[in-house]
């Protein structure tokens, strides 16, 4: 009386199976994972300065004896760049 169900594997098969393709190594996929990350993260950085630099305006001022002052729109300006 077959109905088409088998017994499940023992327990000592379920942990010493491999998956099928796990032809990689750990030693060739955890520097892949790692420069991918890194890569991912500099792109971040890159495309986030590129953004601040695009958005953000210099605030004006005046050089009085080599020291720099901002005026009023330029003190708003700096306040609304790094608020």
């Amino acid at each position: 009386m077959s109905d088409g169900l088998t017994a499940p594997p023992a327990r000592s098969e379920l942990l010493d199976a491999r998956p099928v393709g796990a032809a990689r190594s750990a030693w060739l996929v955890a520097p892949l994972q790692a420069l991918l990350i890194i890569t991912v993260f500099a792109a971040t950085g890159v495309a986030a300065g590129r953004l601040w630099y695009k958005l953000w305006d210099v605030p004006s001022g005046v050089v009085a004896n080599g020291q720099w002052y901002t005026n009023e729109a330029g003190l708003r300006d700096d306040f609304q760049g790094v608020a």
